[in-house]
């Protein structure tokens, strides 16, 4: 399964699991928040609703916000979708899945939260031997009216992963992870 970017690097496969994550990340000080740290604490759950179609709970949680100009704790936004396996070839290990999810402005916005948004998805895997890559592609259509602290654009985010299993406790892995607003004014 994908490390990084754990709200928006969705694999290829159908199942049902939770996975729960601990992220700490310190801001650089050349950034706009000047420095300081975030933690955030969260579990995603994912239910086989078929062999084909998942729901997938992909974003909740909470967040712990350090910076010289913001001291901020708060409830993450929840985001929930649907997932459907457009291709399952376990034979040669090929996997396509398109999903459609919505993220629901309950979070805290002192935490930098309470945006909606609906997120549409495609992701692939392919596995050659032990080696295996995955990559997911996301369009995110912004639809809270204002928010001056968090913007209001359109965005698109892509994700890489490869890794190669080793034995069955131990795959290296990398990971690439891009994230674009759509439109400068926001």
């Amino acid at each position: 399964h994908p490390i990084s970017g754990p709200y928006f690097h969705e694999d290829s496969f159908i199942t049902t699991d939770v996975r729960t994550w601990l992220l700490y990340h310190k801001v650089d000080e050349d950034i706009a928040l000047g420095g300081g740290h975030a933690m955030v604490a969260a579990a995603q759950i994912r239910v086989a609703l078929t062999n084909w179609l998942q729901l997938v709970a992909y974003k909740d949680g909470y967040t712990w916000l350090s910076t010289p100009g913001l001291e901020a704790n708060g409830a993450n936004d929840i985001a929930a979708g649907l997932k459907f396996a457009v291709i399952q070839d376990f034979e040669n290990n090929f996997h396509l899945s398109l999903g459609a999810g919505y993220q629901f402005p309950w979070g805290d916005p002192s935490a930098l939260q309470n945006d909606g948004e609906v997120r549409l998805w495609g992701s692939v895997n392919k596995g050659f031997g032990p080696f295996h890559v995955g990559a997911t592609f996301n369009y995110f259509i912004h639809t809270s009216p204002t928010n001056g602290d968090l913007g209001n654009s359109d965005r698109i985010s892509w994700h890489l992963h490869g890794d190669y299993r080793l034995c069955d406790w131990f795959s290296p892995v990398l990971e690439f992870n891009g994230y674009h607003n759509l439109t400068e004014n926001s």
